[in-house]
């Protein structure tokens, strides 16, 4: 990780997904690594693995999986108050696991832009399958030149997409449009037009 800030990137702000591995934990805990220059998650997916492994019950673990990606805040402790109840030292157990910022979307802050897991980590290893024990010169040649054609085909993609008259790619377009069905069961107050504050109420609609 000290090379990754000296050789790859000095970017501040940052954001780093990881599992909660010791070893990186105590990275994280270097100044380079600290807000605001860098900002450290939870991947969610291992978070609820070992989540489930401690507690083996799979209602806990969809009951803290569907808390950790709720946006408002309401929700998040509406779905820690349900957890408490079927087993309350399942909370402790969140609560040992460190800041809520690092697993809860609600109090991200946005610096994952939505991303709760390392798949995009995973799908890179599944790019280099199959150059194992190659020698160091072919793995790097072969990184290269594979990466190279993944980005090059797909931003051939992108731009039919773009001449084909859409703005987004077609899983933004579904998101979109799932999340502007939801709106129209929403009520909206404007308190202040000037700064652009206004008062949502959510209505129940088809979820």
């Amino acid at each position: 990780m000290s090379l990754i800030r000296r050789h790859v990137t000095k970017r501040v702000g940052i954001c780093v997904i990881s599992k909660r591995h010791d070893s990186i934990m105590a990275t994280m805990e270097e100044p380079q690594w600290q807000p605001p220059l860098a900002y450290h998650r939870f991947c969610i997916r291992h978070l609820l693995s070992n989540f489930n492994r401690d507690h083996g019950n799979i209602e806990l673990k969809k009951a803290f999986g569907t808390t950790v990606e709720q946006r408002q805040q309401h929700k998040v402790t509406s779905g820690l108050r349900k957890i408490g109840t079927i087993k309350p030292e399942a909370l402790t157990w969140i609560d040992d696991v460190g800041d809520i910022c690092k697993w809860s979307l609600c109090h991200d802050g946005g610096y994952r832009y939505g991303v709760t897991n390392t798949n995009e980590a995973e799908f890179f290893n599944y790019l280099m399958k199959g150059v194992r024990f190659l020698p160091v010169t072919k793995l790097v040649e072969f990184t290269f030149y594979h990466v190279n054609d993944h980005f090059v085909r797909s931003r051939e993609n992108a731009f039919i997409w773009k001449d084909n008259g859409n703005i987004y790619t077609s899983h933004a377009a579904k998101i979109i449009a799932h999340d502007f069905e939801k709106a129209t069961f929403h009520e909206v107050t404007t308190v202040n037009l000037q700064q652009g504050v206004y008062q949502v109420k959510s209505g129940q609609g088809n979820r």
